[in-house]
């Protein structure tokens, strides 16, 4: 497993934190919001092991071969709905939300309110918490078991 991914998000993270703390550049803070999330769901989800296509007998190893196998018409509402279907649904919701922001701040409206801003970065929160902690189980490999201790019992 590869940590480029996870690299560039939390680069992208560490530069949506200080925009947004500047708060001059409101419109590149969401924006690069966005892309940090992008790239620690990209983290979590691939290799994808669960993807409907039993012919290909392995993992789809990243977005882009997803992207091969799927030809999704929109590759970013397809990567917010692989979060919401393999990881939350509300942060899912979120992360298209905020998706839907980066498009308007890059193309028709950098004026972004702040509270709009304060919601990507939570949700560029959200995200990371998600994606760090633990990732998507392969339900095709055998899960290790716990250990279980013996209790000892003294009897008198």
């Amino acid at each position: 497993m590869t940590t480029a991914h996870l690299d560039h998000a939390k680069h992208n993270h560490k530069l949506a934190d200080q925009l947004f703390k500047e708060g001059e550049f409101m419109d590149w803070a969401l924006t690069v919001a966005y892309y940090a999330s992008i790239n620690y769901v990209k983290h979590h989800i691939f290799p994808l092991p669960d993807h409907g296509l039993s012919h290909l007998g392995e993992p789809i190893k990243s977005f882009d071969d997803y992207c091969t196998y799927f030809k999704p018409a929109d590759r970013h509402a397809a990567l917010c709905d692989l979060f919401m279907n393999k990881c939350n649904k509300n942060i899912g919701i979120s992360l298209r939300t905020l998706m839907n922001d980066c498009k308007t701040a890059r193309y028709n409206d950098y004026m972004i309110e702040s509270a709009r801003v304060r919601a990507a970065m939570s949700t560029l929160k959200s995200v990371e918490k998600i994606c760090i902690s633990k990732r998507v189980a392969d339900p095709n490999k055998k899960q290790k078991r716990p250990r279980i201790q013996k209790a000892i019992v003294v009897r008198k």
